[in-house]
């Protein structure tokens, strides 16, 4: 008795199937071109030509950064999220870590934009410094903030503190790290560190 060999069926493969290269419109298969997701969720088809001309547009974007405006507007962009985070802090009354999410991609951004729209390991390392030194100088202001409300409330407890005078913590008191650091604390913060580094990430098919 003659055995044959079960046939291979792929469900859901795109392999194959004829396509035109999203870029060049050139006609081939998927198994020759490298398939991509969209945006929207379509698929986006590169043949191997267009592929090497993204990838050289990619290297491009990491030549010759302004490393100084990357550092200057990415300062300016986390003054402006320091002050809304500062606001909303003192509005509520409350520590919101989450807003440090938004400060970490505005910096990101900020970088990218001031170095010229450039992506690189460096301005990587910049955006996640950035949104460090920012954290904890805007913790600083929340922490001097209430602790001015709590002394100018509670006068009896601090008999020998002029009334009306403002007071302002060294960066270096175990209060003031004790007062945000906390496992839930770092972790938001370390996301919102991490979106800063992953915005100009380099980028590479």
């Amino acid at each position: 008795m003659e055995k044959t060999t079960p046939e291979k069926i792929t469900i859901g493969s795109e392999v194959g199937i004829k396509v035109n290269c999203s870029m060049c419109q050139k006609e081939g298969t998927t198994d020759q071109f490298v398939t991509l997701q969209g945006n929207k969720g379509q698929s986006i088809y590169l043949c191997p030509e267009c592929k090497e001309k993204t990838n050289q547009a990619f290297e491009d974007e990491t030549r010759n950064p302004n490393i100084l405006l990357s550092i200057v507007v990415g300062a300016i962009a986390a003054a402006i999220g320091g002050v809304v985070w500062y606001f909303v802090a003192i509005g509520t009354g409350t520590e919101i870590g989450y807003i440090s999410l938004g400060l970490g991609y505005i910096v990101g951004f900020g970088v990218y934009l001031g170095a010229g729209k450039k992506r690189g390991h460096q301005l990587q390392i910049i955006s996640a410094l950035i949104v460090v030194v920012a954290i904890i100088v805007i913790e600083k202001f929340i922490f001097d903030h209430f602790l001015n409300e709590y002394t100018q409330n509670n006068p009896a407890e601090f008999p020998d503190f002029p009334v009306g005078q403002s007071i302002s913590i060294s960066f270096f008191e175990p209060e003031f790290w004790k007062s945000f650091v906390s496992p839930i604390g770092l972790l938001i913060y370390a996301i919102g560190i991490y979106l800063a580094y992953k915005f100009p990430k380099p980028r590479k098919i």
